[in-house]
């Protein structure tokens, strides 16, 4: 865990020790994860597996207001559901968790960060065949490549092989 990955754990622990406080709900730890991809800043999941997984490009571009806005909102995802014991969404009890208990002014359901940088840096991985050419190969792709699916180079139609690089 970085040092920022680190700050957005301890603040996802102080929202939830507030709820604790205030509610009377449940001491725990909410574990963190930092591997949400796409445009979605934080998401919470609850039940079975209890958890908070945050998108750690967009909170490194806006750590600060992350920190202000992104990081409660899903601490109050959690705490909703387990006052009220039920998944509240983004309606009246995810609110009143908000607004009473957080004292959070700015609770609204989607972030507005700007994320044109993040959406151009699509992650590619760089695969070779036996021409030489170098193919640059989507995530997703690279997923099924990894699982057996074979692709060929479209000029040598030579089997693409992973160069252990990303570009």
């Amino acid at each position: 865990m970085n040092i920022m990955e680190q700050r957005m754990y301890e603040e996802t622990q102080r929202w939830y020790s507030i709820a604790v406080e205030k509610l009377k709900i449940p001491q725990r730890e909410i574990p963190c994860e930092f591997t949400l991809g796409g445009k979605t800043a934080g998401m919470a999941y609850f039940g079975i597996e209890t958890k908070i997984n945050y998108n750690s490009i967009i909170a490194e571009e806006n750590f600060l207001d992350f920190m202000k806005r992104t990081v409660p909102h899903e601490v109050a995802h959690i705490v909703a559901f387990i006052y009220f014991h039920e998944n509240c969404g983004h309606g009246d009890k995810w609110k009143f968790i908000m607004e009473k208990i957080f004292e959070c002014e700015d609770f609204s359901r989607t972030h507005n960060y700007d994320i044109s940088e993040i959406l151009n840096k699509k992650e590619n991985f760089e695969y070779i065949c036996g021409c030489g050419i170098s193919h640059p190969i989507s995530k997703l792709l690279h997923k099924k490549m990894q699982k057996g699916q074979i692709r060929r180079c479209t000029k040598c139609h030579g089997k693409l092989f992973w160069s252990k690089g990303e570009i």
